[in-house]
C-alpha cells in the first residue's frame, strides 16, 4: 500500500538518537489529504505506528537478553502480541 506523499522527516524528541518520524500526506481514496505519522528504528528503520509501540520497543531493546538487537527485540515485540 502507497503511504503516499512524503512530507517531512524529523527527529523524535524523547526517544534516543537515531529515531525519526515520517510523516506522509495521503494521495488517494475517501481519506485523500489527510495526514499520517510514522515512526522508525535507527538500524532496522522498523516502522511504528505509535509513540508507545516505540517505546514498548526501546524498553525490550534494553532487556538482557537482546543486547540491543533490533531484530531479537522484533521476534519478541511480536511474540508479546504487541502490534505496528
Amino acid at each position: 500500500q502507497d503511504p503516499g506523499l512524503l512530507l517531512s522527516t524529523t527527529p523524535v524528541p524523547g526517544l534516543p538518537k537515531g529515531w525519526i518520524a515520517k510523516t506522509f500526506k495521503r494521495s488517494s481514496g475517501k481519506t485523500a489529504g489527510h495526514k499520517d505519522m510514522y515512526f522508525y528504528s535507527p538500524r532496522k528503520e522498523i516502522k511504528f505506528r505509535s509513540m508507545k509501540g516505540c517505546q514498548t520497543f526501546i524498553g525490550i531493546l534494553a532487556e538482557p537478553s537482546v543486547e540491543g538487537n533490533e531484530r531479537r527485540a522484533l521476534k519478541i515485540y511480536k511474540r508479546r502480541g504487541n502490534k505496528f
